[in-house]
């Protein structure tokens, strides 16, 4: 039909640790027919896993492990004239799923904004600052042993559906330059008018685009991350 071929790669990992929590997601959907749906739309399916080598394994050192190989996987499966369908428990995967990429757009849908820095995280989770670490804002030795990766423009950037802001990260995202479309201003319309405008601008400085959904977007309910808050009050 198509005669298109898809990746699958999943990083079943959550804050460095296998299968727990978040990690149990990356896999979820394979496991329950990701692939056979994908087949039956005329698609090539390849489902690959990557794992840590690491003899101990640390939240930081292990998730930017995953990403150098992640890096590696999916410039395989576009010299392969694949697309790479990346399935992972945190969302800092896309530092490694975007490493390459020339005039690169990143839309970011998520709860969170995953836009904050060691000096404005309140919690210390490493996958609040994944955009940040992709828009070159902190973490730059260790996002530099990625293969090929180099930061995102600020104006590359366009998060949607947030809800869940740090009042610093809102800072950081109008000092960036990025677009934020929040869940209030889609509230007041619908997704298509929301975006209408903010993607017309997006289109101007982009070529290609990194899609990059955390499920958590469809939830207005408390999510893990705000477990790991201890003095967060509702």
């Amino acid at each position: 039909m198509r005669n298109a071929k898809v990746q699958i790669i999943q990083v079943p990992y959550d804050s460095g640790n296998r299968s727990i929590r978040m990690g149990n997601g990356a896999e979820y959907f394979v496991n329950n027919g990701l692939a056979e749906v994908l087949q039956a739309e005329g698609y090539d399916v390849g489902i690959e896993t990557i794992e840590s080598n690491a003899k101990f394994r640390a939240e930081i050192q292990t998730q930017f492990e995953l990403y150098r190989q992640l890096a590696e996987r999916c410039r395989s499966a576009r010299e392969n004239d694949s697309f790479p369908l990346v399935l992972s428990g945190n969302c800092g995967a896309t530092l490694g799923a975007i490493a390459g990429a020339k005039r690169l757009g990143v839309i970011w849908f998520d709860a969170h904004g995953d836009f904050n820095t060691p000096e404005t995280t309140r919690s210390g989770f490493l996958d609040g600052m994944g955009l940040a670490i992709s828009a070159g804002l902190c973490w730059k030795h260790l996002a530099s042993s990625i293969p090929n990766f180099s930061p995102l423009p600020g104006k590359n950037i366009l998060h949607v559906g947030g809800h869940d802001f740090d009042a610093e990260e809102r800072k950081l995202f109008e000092q960036a330059e990025a677009t934020v479309v929040d869940a209030a201003a889609i509230n007041q319309t619908d997704v298509r008018d929301a975006l209408s405008s903010p993607i017309q601008n997006f289109q101007r400085n982009v070529e290609t685009v990194h899609l990059h959904i955390d499920l958590d977007v469809h939830n207005q309910g408390k999510h893990p991350r705000t477990n790991m808050l201890p003095n967060k009050t509702d």
